[in-house]
Protein backbone atom coordinates (compact mmCIF):
# COMPACT_ATOMS: atom_id res chain seq x y z
CA UNK A 1 0.00 0.00 0.00
CA UNK A 2 2.76 2.47 0.91
CA UNK A 3 4.57 1.74 -2.34
CA UNK A 4 1.66 1.57 -4.76
CA UNK A 5 -0.70 4.20 -3.37
CA UNK A 6 0.87 6.57 -0.84
CA UNK A 7 4.16 7.37 -2.60
CA UNK A 8 2.55 8.31 -5.96
CA UNK A 9 -0.12 10.26 -4.09
CA UNK A 10 2.54 12.27 -2.27
CA UNK A 11 4.05 13.23 -5.64
CA UNK A 12 0.66 14.39 -6.94
CA UNK A 13 -0.27 16.47 -3.90
CA UNK A 14 3.21 17.97 -3.58
CA UNK A 15 3.28 18.87 -7.29
CA UNK A 16 -0.17 20.44 -7.04
CA UNK A 17 0.98 22.50 -4.06
CA UNK A 18 4.14 23.46 -5.94
CA UNK A 19 2.07 24.78 -8.83
CA UNK A 20 -0.26 26.61 -6.47
CA UNK A 21 2.68 28.39 -4.84
CA UNK A 22 4.00 29.45 -8.24
CA UNK A 23 0.67 31.04 -9.14
CA UNK A 24 0.19 32.57 -5.70
CA UNK A 25 3.59 34.06 -4.93
CA UNK A 26 5.68 33.63 -8.12
CA UNK A 27 8.91 32.69 -6.29
CA UNK A 28 12.22 33.12 -8.07
CA UNK A 29 13.62 29.61 -7.66
CA UNK A 30 12.71 25.97 -7.13
CA UNK A 31 14.26 25.93 -3.70
CA UNK A 32 12.17 28.92 -2.60
CA UNK A 33 8.99 27.28 -3.93
CA UNK A 34 9.79 24.01 -2.15
CA UNK A 35 10.41 25.91 1.08
CA UNK A 36 7.00 27.52 0.78
CA UNK A 37 5.32 24.16 0.10
CA UNK A 38 7.09 22.53 3.06
CA UNK A 39 6.13 25.42 5.31
CA UNK A 40 2.52 25.25 4.15
CA UNK A 41 2.07 21.51 4.84
CA UNK A 42 4.58 20.49 7.48
CA UNK A 43 4.71 23.33 9.99
CA UNK A 44 1.98 21.70 12.08
CA UNK A 45 0.76 18.17 12.73
CA UNK A 46 -2.86 18.75 11.55
CA UNK A 47 -1.81 20.02 8.12
CA UNK A 48 0.69 17.16 7.77
CA UNK A 49 -2.07 14.66 8.52
CA UNK A 50 -4.27 16.35 5.91
CA UNK A 51 -1.41 16.17 3.41
CA UNK A 52 -0.98 12.41 3.85
CA UNK A 53 -4.75 11.83 3.80
CA UNK A 54 -4.99 13.69 0.49
CA UNK A 55 -2.00 11.70 -0.78
CA UNK A 56 -3.77 8.42 -0.02
CA UNK A 57 -6.83 9.66 -1.88
CA UNK A 58 -4.75 10.75 -4.85
CA UNK A 59 -2.93 7.41 -4.93
CA UNK A 60 -6.18 5.46 -4.84
CA UNK A 61 -7.55 7.65 -7.64
CA UNK A 62 -4.51 6.82 -9.78
CA UNK A 63 -5.03 3.13 -9.03
CA UNK A 64 -8.67 3.27 -10.12
CA UNK A 65 -7.83 5.19 -13.28
CA UNK A 66 -5.04 2.83 -14.31
CA UNK A 67 -7.05 -0.32 -13.60
CA UNK A 68 -9.88 1.05 -15.74
CA UNK A 69 -7.43 1.86 -18.52
CA UNK A 70 -6.05 -1.69 -18.33
CA UNK A 71 -9.56 -2.98 -18.85
CA UNK A 72 -9.97 -0.52 -21.72
CA UNK A 73 -6.76 -1.74 -23.39
CA UNK A 74 -7.03 -5.46 -22.63
CA UNK A 75 -10.78 -5.81 -23.21
CA UNK A 76 -12.48 -7.39 -26.20
CA UNK A 77 -12.46 -4.14 -28.15
CA UNK A 78 -8.71 -4.26 -28.73
CA UNK A 79 -8.47 -8.05 -29.10
CA UNK A 80 -10.46 -7.94 -32.35
CA UNK A 81 -8.80 -7.91 -35.75
CA UNK A 82 -9.85 -4.29 -36.28
CA UNK A 83 -7.30 -2.81 -33.90
CA UNK A 84 -7.60 0.75 -32.69
CA UNK A 85 -5.04 3.55 -32.84
CA UNK A 86 -3.43 2.91 -29.45
CA UNK A 87 -2.60 -0.82 -30.02
CA UNK A 88 -1.15 -0.02 -33.44
CA UNK A 89 1.05 2.69 -31.97
CA UNK A 90 2.11 0.33 -29.17
CA UNK A 91 3.18 -2.31 -31.69
CA UNK A 92 5.13 0.32 -33.62
CA UNK A 93 6.81 1.62 -30.47
CA UNK A 94 7.82 -1.87 -29.33
CA UNK A 95 10.05 -2.15 -32.41
CA UNK A 96 12.19 0.72 -31.12
CA UNK A 97 14.99 0.52 -28.57
CA UNK A 98 14.34 0.87 -24.86
CA UNK A 99 15.39 4.51 -24.62
CA UNK A 100 13.08 5.55 -27.48
CA UNK A 101 10.23 3.78 -25.73
CA UNK A 102 10.99 5.71 -22.54
CA UNK A 103 10.84 9.01 -24.46
CA UNK A 104 7.47 8.18 -26.04
CA UNK A 105 5.84 6.58 -22.97
CA UNK A 106 4.66 9.88 -21.39
CA UNK A 107 2.79 10.55 -24.62
CA UNK A 108 1.15 7.15 -24.30
CA UNK A 109 0.02 8.00 -20.78
CA UNK A 110 -1.85 11.01 -22.13
CA UNK A 111 -3.14 9.13 -25.19
CA UNK A 112 -4.51 6.26 -23.12
CA UNK A 113 -6.24 8.60 -20.67
CA UNK A 114 -7.85 10.57 -23.50
CA UNK A 115 -8.89 7.36 -25.25
CA UNK A 116 -10.41 6.01 -22.05
CA UNK A 117 -12.28 9.20 -21.21
CA UNK A 118 -13.71 9.94 -24.65
CA UNK A 119 -14.25 6.55 -26.35
CA UNK A 120 -15.63 4.30 -23.61
CA UNK A 121 -19.43 4.25 -23.59
CA UNK A 122 -20.31 1.32 -21.34
CA UNK A 123 -18.90 0.08 -18.06
CA UNK A 124 -18.69 -3.42 -19.53
CA UNK A 125 -16.10 -2.18 -22.02
CA UNK A 126 -13.53 -1.56 -19.28
CA UNK A 127 -14.12 -4.55 -17.01
CA UNK A 128 -10.90 -6.49 -16.54
CA UNK A 129 -11.51 -10.22 -16.12
CA UNK A 130 -9.58 -11.83 -13.28
CA UNK A 131 -7.75 -15.12 -13.77
CA UNK A 132 -8.20 -16.35 -10.21
CA UNK A 133 -11.53 -18.04 -10.97
CA UNK A 134 -9.85 -20.22 -13.61
CA UNK A 135 -6.91 -21.37 -11.49
CA UNK A 136 -7.17 -24.76 -9.74
CA UNK A 137 -6.69 -25.04 -5.99
CA UNK A 138 -3.48 -26.98 -6.48
CA UNK A 139 -1.85 -23.95 -8.11
CA UNK A 140 -3.33 -21.27 -5.86
CA UNK A 141 -0.13 -20.97 -3.81
CA UNK A 142 1.83 -20.19 -6.96
CA UNK A 143 -0.84 -17.64 -7.91
CA UNK A 144 -0.51 -15.84 -4.57
CA UNK A 145 3.28 -15.80 -4.98
CA UNK A 146 2.94 -14.14 -8.41
CA UNK A 147 0.54 -11.59 -6.97
CA UNK A 148 2.82 -10.68 -4.10
CA UNK A 149 5.97 -10.68 -6.24
CA UNK A 150 4.78 -8.86 -9.37
CA UNK A 151 1.59 -6.95 -8.59
CA UNK A 152 2.81 -4.59 -5.86
CA UNK A 153 5.90 -3.58 -7.81
CA UNK A 154 3.96 -3.26 -11.07
CA UNK A 155 1.40 -0.97 -9.44
CA UNK A 156 4.13 1.09 -7.79
CA UNK A 157 5.96 1.64 -11.09
CA UNK A 158 2.83 2.43 -13.09
CA UNK A 159 1.28 4.69 -10.44
CA UNK A 160 4.56 6.53 -9.98
CA UNK A 161 4.79 6.99 -13.75
CA UNK A 162 1.33 8.58 -13.74
CA UNK A 163 2.24 10.78 -10.77
CA UNK A 164 5.51 11.91 -12.35
CA UNK A 165 3.70 12.73 -15.58
CA UNK A 166 1.31 14.89 -13.56
CA UNK A 167 4.34 16.55 -11.95
CA UNK A 168 5.79 17.16 -15.42
CA UNK A 169 2.56 18.86 -16.50
CA UNK A 170 2.63 21.02 -13.36
CA UNK A 171 6.18 22.10 -14.17
CA UNK A 172 5.18 22.99 -17.72
CA UNK A 173 2.23 25.05 -16.53
CA UNK A 174 4.38 26.71 -13.87
CA UNK A 175 7.04 27.54 -16.46
CA UNK A 176 4.40 29.03 -18.76
CA UNK A 177 3.07 31.15 -15.92
CA UNK A 178 6.55 32.36 -14.96
CA UNK A 179 7.64 33.12 -18.52
CA UNK A 180 4.59 34.62 -20.18
CA UNK A 181 2.61 36.01 -17.27
CA UNK A 182 5.35 37.24 -14.97
CA UNK A 183 7.99 38.02 -17.60
CA UNK A 184 10.78 35.74 -16.35
CA UNK A 185 13.52 34.52 -18.70
CA UNK A 186 12.13 32.17 -21.35
CA UNK A 187 14.99 29.72 -20.87
CA UNK A 188 15.58 28.90 -17.25
CA UNK A 189 18.17 26.12 -17.26
CA UNK A 190 17.41 24.96 -13.74
CA UNK A 191 13.72 24.63 -14.57
CA UNK A 192 14.52 22.99 -17.93
CA UNK A 193 16.80 20.34 -16.44
CA UNK A 194 14.31 19.40 -13.73
CA UNK A 195 11.45 19.22 -16.24
CA UNK A 196 13.39 16.95 -18.62
CA UNK A 197 14.48 14.74 -15.73
CA UNK A 198 10.89 14.34 -14.49
CA UNK A 199 9.72 13.57 -18.05
CA UNK A 200 12.27 10.80 -18.51
CA UNK A 201 11.53 9.36 -15.08
CA UNK A 202 7.81 9.27 -15.91
CA UNK A 203 8.48 7.32 -19.09
CA UNK A 204 10.89 4.96 -17.36
CA UNK A 205 8.55 4.09 -14.48
CA UNK A 206 5.60 3.66 -16.84
CA UNK A 207 7.52 1.31 -19.14
CA UNK A 208 8.94 -0.74 -16.27
CA UNK A 209 5.45 -1.05 -14.81
CA UNK A 210 4.00 -2.32 -18.08
CA UNK A 211 6.79 -4.89 -18.31
CA UNK A 212 5.95 -6.08 -14.79
CA UNK A 213 2.25 -6.35 -15.63
CA UNK A 214 3.08 -8.23 -18.82
CA UNK A 215 5.16 -10.72 -16.84
CA UNK A 216 2.38 -11.12 -14.27
CA UNK A 217 -0.35 -11.76 -16.84
CA UNK A 218 1.84 -14.17 -18.81
CA UNK A 219 2.67 -16.24 -15.74
CA UNK A 220 -0.97 -16.29 -14.60
CA UNK A 221 -1.99 -17.65 -18.00
CA UNK A 222 0.33 -20.61 -17.45
CA UNK A 223 -1.53 -21.48 -14.25
CA UNK A 224 -4.94 -21.58 -15.88
CA UNK A 225 -6.33 -25.06 -16.56
CA UNK A 226 -9.22 -25.02 -19.01
CA UNK A 227 -11.36 -27.87 -20.40
CA UNK A 228 -9.14 -30.37 -22.20
CA UNK A 229 -10.12 -30.89 -25.82
CA UNK A 230 -9.91 -34.63 -26.45
CA UNK A 231 -11.04 -36.64 -29.46
CA UNK A 232 -12.64 -39.63 -27.75
CA UNK A 233 -12.54 -41.61 -30.97
CA UNK A 234 -8.74 -41.67 -30.86
CA UNK A 235 -8.33 -42.65 -27.22
CA UNK A 236 -9.10 -45.85 -25.37
CA UNK A 237 -11.04 -45.87 -22.12
CA UNK A 238 -7.95 -46.66 -20.04
CA UNK A 239 -6.18 -43.63 -21.51
CA UNK A 240 -9.15 -41.42 -20.65
CA UNK A 241 -9.24 -42.69 -17.09
CA UNK A 242 -5.51 -42.07 -16.79
CA UNK A 243 -6.05 -38.46 -17.88
CA UNK A 244 -8.64 -38.07 -15.15
CA UNK A 245 -6.26 -39.53 -12.57
CA UNK A 246 -3.63 -36.98 -13.62
CA UNK A 247 -6.05 -34.16 -12.80
CA UNK A 248 -7.03 -33.15 -16.32
CA UNK A 249 -10.29 -31.21 -16.58
CA UNK A 250 -12.87 -32.61 -19.02
CA UNK A 251 -16.07 -31.03 -20.23
CA UNK A 252 -19.38 -32.45 -19.03
CA UNK A 253 -19.96 -34.01 -22.44
CA UNK A 254 -16.60 -35.79 -22.29
CA UNK A 255 -17.29 -36.96 -18.75
CA UNK A 256 -20.59 -38.51 -19.83
CA UNK A 257 -18.81 -40.23 -22.69
CA UNK A 258 -16.17 -41.64 -20.32
CA UNK A 259 -18.81 -42.98 -17.93
CA UNK A 260 -20.79 -44.50 -20.82
CA UNK A 261 -17.74 -46.44 -22.04
CA UNK A 262 -16.71 -47.81 -18.64
CA UNK A 263 -17.05 -51.64 -18.70
CA UNK A 264 -20.23 -52.81 -17.00
CA UNK A 265 -22.08 -49.53 -17.66
CA UNK A 266 -25.01 -49.26 -20.05
CA UNK A 267 -26.49 -46.26 -21.84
Amino acid sequence: FLMAQLAPGVIVIYSSSFLYMIFRDTPNSFSMTMSQVNQFWFDSAPTAIIFFALSVGAGMSIHGLHWSILGYLEGGKFKSENMGLIPKLRLTLEKRNFFCQILFCPGFILLEIIGFLFTVKKTEDVILEENVTSIPDSKMEAFHFLQSFYLSFAQFYIHTGYALYFSFVCLLVGSWQSCFICGDDLINYQRLIVTIFIYILAGYFFLIGRIQFGSLFAEEEKLIVGPTKIDLRLLKIDALLKLLEQGETLSMKDMQEVVRKVPGRKG
